[in-house]
């Protein structure tokens, strides 16, 4: 859902600023999404759960191909 979001968001700072899409300012299309709830990355998470993340992939299985 946050990539359909972020799209629309980039399109809609486009239209705003009478630019391509690929011209929009990354830093103001970040600043735009975390105004509205979106969280970038993975220490964006465990800052708004107060607690560490941290991530042990699995092995891989035959099964799970």
């Amino acid at each position: 859902m946050i990539m359909g979001e972020a799209a629309g968001v980039a399109a809609a700072l486009a239209v705003k600023s009478k630019a391509a899409v690929y011209q929009v300012s990354v830093s103001e299309l970040q600043k735009t999404l975390r105004k509205y709830g979106a969280i970038l990355s993975t220490e964006e998470v465990a800052s708004n759960r107060g607690a560490s993340l941290s991530f042990t992939p699995r092995p891989e299985s035959e099964d799970a191909l």
